[in-house]
């Protein structure tokens, strides 16, 4: 950045001087009219142009992303604001275009800011909008089930739901489907596979009250059920069996995670306990659950670079990738936004992500070797196979071939892609997310707009995870529920209830069915949070049954179907 022109300084430095006798400068009659002229239209309600607004109190002294604060009270030198509105470097002058401060009005600034910027409370024309006022942050509301017009159509209460939001709208639900639609509908959402010729007839023929459910059941417990959803899930969470980037090299042990994945669906694993095994599975007797934690793509020591300021920034970028994980997935909250300055749109600040960042600092992308009884057996089977190799070495090549090929898959099976733990790296709120810039220390919590908890600084590695688990499924957290429920509606009709399932934030989509999504968070948790339950609901409602046929009068009104 070129130096301040000392001409226009001086200047400035001149006019101030003989002011200083005067009476204090007004907010109002003298302050407010620069901003207003000169900067709202940048830094205004409409645009925030770096972060930065001028026409709130509370705005305004906190600063905007790059400097902060930018007004100083009482040191107008020192503050950023004052350096824009004077340079005459094009590529950091304010305003950027049009007319520049006069001297007069920049020495009403300075006089202002080192007289203490007082600002008083209760002029300004704006107001802050409160980002925690938002439907997704709200206690669930468990609501009552609607009557509807028609009380014939409705098989249970997810259907009183949608029927009370098409009548409202005028529409009708369409006809129900065939047997044979529904059953193929079924079985490629459940397993992801059709139904056999005689599956088909079996169930065509099949007249009792009952066939319908007992299809379903069946279907649940198959266990091509957990590999179909494990699908769904791993694409939510980013797996892969490779590390990414341009090597893309390949993560031998990354399988138990997803085998991990499907063993829970299968069994119904409560959807609170299945979150605590992903983020401290270490402590449940689920290893190779943590896997979770790594699942993204992160550079290996080989592609980054050997100086310190490299190393950082790839720990930065690792640890990052895991906060991305744990906000979209679990919360449907975008908090990676919040890495080199506050979210734009939700209520969650750098200082919270940092703090987040904190639960999971030391958390290392590596393999570790699983402590499961499995595992310890193969451990203990690998020193036999290793003390008859030693004793065959005079033995038949053939028999030798036969004990290495074993030897090989039993020390696969010890060891998972699930995180290696160790001291928690002193995390440090990054002056716009650079390692370079470290400003003060940040202790483990949670985004203080959605709760209060947060650890000392001293708390060991495990505890840190353990807690941040338990109150992501705690019953104060609103989120975790909907956004799981969501995912599932999706499973089922293409699109969730909220159309953007991983951002449940203002910057997301409205839900179609509040009530709906509320009242099916409220039954998944009241169920032990199980998810075969939902799946029951659902895929047995008369909403599931509906035909697919096309009502050019109902396109017109819900092109979208997002009425159902």
């Amino acid at each position: 950045m070129k130096p301040i022109a000392p001409p226009f300084l001086a200047l400035v430095l001149a006019l101030a001087a003989p002011a200083c006798g005067a009476a204090p400068v007004d907010f109002v009659q003298d302050v407010r009219p620069i901003f207003e002229k000169h900067c709202h239209a940048c830094h205004g309600e409409a645009k925030q142009k770096s972060g930065l607004r001028l026409d709130v109190k509370a705005a305004a002294l906190k600063g905007g992303d790059w400097e902060a604060p930018n007004i100083i009270p009482g040191k107008a030198k020192a503050s950023p604001l004052i350096r824009f509105v004077t340079s005459e470097n094009s590529d950091s002058q304010m305003p950027p275009t049009g007319e520049r401060l006069s001297p007069a009005e920049v020495t009403l600034l300075t006089q202002w800011i080192d007289e203490g910027a007082l600002w008083p409370d209760g002029v300004d024309r704006a107001a802050l909008e409160d980002r925690r006022n938002h439907w997704s942050f709200k206690d669930l509301t468990n609501p009552e089930p609607p009557p509807t017009e028609d009380p014939t159509w409705p098989r249970g209460d997810v259907d009183r739901f949608v029927l009370d939001r098409l009548e409202h709208a005028g529409l009708r639900p369409t006809p129900e489907t065939d047997r044979v639609s529904w059953l193929r509908r079924v079985f490629f959402d459940l397993t992801g596979l059709p139904p056999s010729p005689e599956q088909v007839s079996a169930f065509v023929a099949d007249s009792g009250a009952d066939a319908f459910q007992r299809v379903v059941d069946g279907l649940l417990d198959s266990p091509r059920y957990g590999e179909r959803w494990a699908q769904h899930w791993l694409d939510v969470v980013r797996f892969a069996d490779t590390h990414g980037f341009e090597v893309n090299t390949e993560r031998p042990n990354a399988w138990p995670y997803r085998d991990y994945v499907i063993r829970a669906f299968n069994k119904d694993t409560p959807y609170d306990r299945f979150v605590r095994e992903q983020i401290v599975g270490d402590a449940l007797g689920e290893d190779a659950g943590t896997g979770f934690l790594i699942t993204a793509s992160v550079l290996l020591p080989g592609q980054i670079g050997a100086d310190e300021p490299s190393k950082r920034l790839a720990r930065q970028d690792a640890l990052d990738e895991i906060v991305v994980n744990l906000g979209q997935t679990f919360l449907g909250l975008s908090v990676g936004c919040a890495r080199c300055h506050d979210h734009k749109f939700d209520p969650i600040s750098q200082r919270d992500y940092f703090a987040m960042q904190s639960f999971v600092a030391g958390v290392e992308y590596e393999d570790r070797d699983l402590q499961t009884p499995e595992a310890k057996a193969l451990r203990a089977e690998e020193a036999t196979l290793r003390a008859r190799i030693d004793d065959t070495e005079n033995q038949l090549a053939e028999e030798r071939k036969a004990l290495q090929a074993r030897l090989a898959e039993v020390s696969q099976g010890q060891k998972a892609f699930a995180g290696l733990f160790r001291k928690p790296d002193v995390i440090h709120l990054l002056s716009r997310g650079d390692p370079e810039q470290p400003r003060e220390i940040v202790a483990p919590a949670v985004p203080v707009a959605l709760d209060a908890m947060q650890l000392p600084l001293d708390t060991d590695e495990q505890d840190r995870r353990k807690a941040l688990a338990e109150w992501i499924v705690s019953p104060r957290n609103p989120l975790t529920a909907r956004v799981m429920v969501n995912r599932i509606w999706q499973g089922h009709f293409g699109t969730g209830l909220v159309e953007t399932p991983s951002d449940f934030g203002r910057n997301g989509a409205p839900p179609s069915h509040p009530e709906l999504l509320d009242w099916l968070a409220s039954e998944f948790i009241g169920s032990g949070w199980s998810v075969k339950h939902l799946h029951r609901l659902i895929v047995l409602s008369a909403t599931y049954r509906q035909s697919d046929r096309n009502d050019p009068a109902a396109q017109e009104r819900d092109a979208d179907v997002r009425l159902l």
